[in-house]
């Protein structure tokens, strides 16, 4: 159920911004990512809220 309304959201939020962003969309990023990690190095790590990470 959770899942579902999280889903719905996402879907809402994404489908309110433009197709291109050109600017940083606040309520997108909260709706998509759980967190970014940061190393020293300037490595970076972002964590959606689904559990999926990439390294950017």
């Amino acid at each position: 159920m959770l899942l579902t309304i999280s889903l719905h959201h996402f879907l809402e939020t994404i489908s309110a911004v433009p197709q291109v962003l050109d600017s940083f969309d606040e309520e997108l990023w909260r709706a998509t990512i759980e967190k970014v990690t940061v190393f020293h190095d300037g490595k970076m790590i972002f964590q959606f809220l689904d559990g999926t990470e990439i390294q950017g």
